[in-house]
């Protein structure tokens, strides 16, 4: 590997796991919010944000609200998800690989998987939809810690996504954590 190409790889490794952090800080932020452990009322108060060359005021009210809180760290949720999703096609892709969704080789039934994840989030963030390309459409079946899963593409193809679609946030990190092992050098 060149040096250009490997670091491109560290990078996109990096921004993967920054990705994947930000997905778990919004999980964290709904839990807690659900759990009604901060104060919304300080929380949705007006706040200025003090900038080098501006500052930024929001006003006060939305966010003091339970039903208005929790609704903003679900949609954060569906954006850092969706963030993970491309930066992990990203990591991917940064491996230099050759895409191949035909394949049965582990890497790429992950990567095959990732980028149906990312095509789904790409193509409306807020509501995503499965919109898988005819040669992606098939099972995926993998071994995630110590789980079999299997995930027809072709049959959710046009579908609204749905986490439980994946096996839910659990297996996603599984995912992750698989892809990680795979290329990480």
């Amino acid at each position: 590997m060149t040096d250009g190409a490997q670091e491109a790889l560290d990078y996109a490794i990096k921004d993967a796991e920054h990705a994947f952090r930000l997905l778990e800080f919004s999980i964290r932020t709904l839990n807690v919010i659900e759990a009604k452990t901060i104060d919304l009322s300080v929380f949705g108060q007006e706040t200025t944000i003090l900038l080098d060359d501006e500052n930024v005021t929001f006003s006060d009210g939305y966010f003091t609200s339970q039903e208005n809180a929790e609704l903003s760290a679900k949609i954060a949720i569906g954006v850092s998800f969706a963030a993970s999703a491309i930066a992990l096609d990203n990591l991917f892709e940064a491996t230099g690989r050759q895409r191949d969704p035909a394949s049965n080789e582990e890497i790429d039934l992950l990567w095959t998987l990732v980028h149906a994840v990312r095509n789904a989030f790409a193509h409306g963030i807020a509501q995503p939809k499965w919109l898988v390309r005819p040669r992606y459409q098939r099972k995926i079946e993998l071994t995630l810690a110590n789980k079999e899963i299997v995930i027809d593409l072709a049959a959710l193809n046009e579908q609204e996504f749905a986490y439980e679609h994946i096996g839910g946030f659990a297996n996603w990190l599984s995912i992750k954590d698989c892809a990680f092992a795979l290329i990480r050098p």
